[in-house]
């Protein structure tokens, strides 16, 4: 082998072994885990809000309810509660108190809320990863 094809080979096995040690590894961030954060965990309530219908002015709040593998939400609409679970719950932690949750809806169909902590008792919560539609939630008393 000459000598220029031998350097060559010593400068790129060179660049390749300092490209691998200097390249940080996939971040913890980039997984999902099962299940819900802990710091999430427990029952959030919306602020009621009054909500013009068809059949009149009705007054209505939201809650979630995130437990160690599920979330749980509800509507409440003029004192009568609707309820939904919500099964298959994965989280993506993206930033110091910002997680991604993914879940899997009745008609099978991927969900992914974008949640907020902004404090011991309030969240912020948006659809998608693009996190529209932002609700403020606060935690309820045991």
């Amino acid at each position: 082998m000459n000598h220029s094809v031998r350097k060559s080979i010593v400068v790129f096995v060179t660049a390749f072994i300092l490209t691998v040690v200097f390249t940080p590894l996939a971040s913890h961030a980039d997984t999902w885990h099962k299940g819900t954060p802990t710091a999430l965990r427990g029952n959030w309530k919306s602020n009621a809000k009054t909500e013009s219908t068809a059949s009149g002015k009705e007054i209505v709040y939201y809650t979630l309810s995130f437990s160690k593998t599920a979330v749980g939400n509800s509507a409440t609409i003029n004192g009568k509660t609707l309820q939904f679970r919500l099964h298959a719950v994965d989280y993506q932690k993206i930033s110091k108190q910002t997680y991604l949750i993914r879940t899997l809806f009745t008609d099978n169909q991927n969900g992914i809320l974008t949640v907020k902590q902004t404090g011991k008792k309030k969240i912020v919560v948006g659809n998608g990863t693009n996190n529209t539609d932002k609700e403020s939630y606060y935690k309820m008393d045991k």
